[in-house]
């Protein structure tokens, strides 16, 4: 029979798993909210909803490894739910070329979209103001790589995009990012250079793919997936690089 504390523990852990649900639920609304009305203060919801308990903002999903199945009942993690949105949005995409096309009486407005006031600031040299994302070689995140993208308040004027300086994340942001931006510079290796051996080693510095597979199984990971995209030409030096047939789909 079940100890008095144990019980405790497992309503807890109920009321924990059902908030999780919960939580997701709500997520989950509030982006088909965003998709269907592109509203900022709606995105901006959004954004806190996801906020963490450190004060970061969870932009991005994660996936979960093949062990991770009990996991994946217990708080009913819709797998699906990326590659639903993704067929959706190329629906939308599909439907909104149509009618830019075909809409003869379409007008503009100007939105809260950046790109025309970026513009607009670079030609009449009236500074705007935005956050925006530049290479770090004036180190304006000191803690992270030169050669990485940052996202930091910007300054636009005649002289362009010039960011501002921020000085060092807390050293546990910062780390969470370099282990993002190790493999990234190493894809950029493998792509600048062609070389499988940076597909490799990208694969291998990716926490979630090293802590699934072997340095063996990732390296053969990455080759059924190099033929499955049709690359293989693309990593033979001297040799002109054959599009896939796969690309013009």
């Amino acid at each position: 029979m079940a100890t008095i504390e144990e019980l405790e523990r497992r309503i807890v852990r109920l009321e924990e798993t059902e908030n999780v649900k919960r939580a997701m639920a709500r997520v989950g609304r509030w982006m088909d909210r965003c998709d269907f009305t592109n509203a900022r203060t709606d995105v901006e919801f959004l954004a806190n909803e996801l906020m963490t308990a450190d004060g970061t903002i969870v932009t991005a999903f994660g996936t979960w490894g093949p062990d991770k199945t009990e996991l994946i009942e217990e708080f009913n993690i819709p797998l699906d739910e990326y590659p639903r949105r993704c067929i959706r949005q190329i629906e939308r995409w599909r439907e909104r070329s149509h009618e830019l096309v075909s809409n003869k009486k379409l007008t503009h407005k100007r939105t809260h979209e950046y790109g025309s006031y970026i513009m607009e600031a670079m030609e009449t040299d009236v500074p705007f103001r935005i956050g925006g994302n530049i290479l770090n070689d004036g180190r304006f995140i000191t803690n992270l790589p030169s050669n990485s993208v940052v996202e930091v308040p910007c300054l636009v004027d005649r002289n362009g995009v010039q960011g501002t300086y921020v000085g060092d994340l807390p050293e546990q942001l910062a780390a969470l990012n370099r282990t993002k931006i190790n493999t990234q510079l190493c894809t950029l290796e493998a792509v600048f250079n062609r070389s499988k051996d940076s597909v490799y080693q990208a694969a291998m510095l990716d926490p979630h793919t090293s802590a699934e597979l072997s340095l063996d199984d990732i390296r053969k990971m990455c080759d059924e997936m190099i033929k499955a995209h049709e690359m293989e030409s693309f990593f033979k030096k001297g040799k002109a690089f054959r599009m896939p047939k796969m690309w013009h789909a």
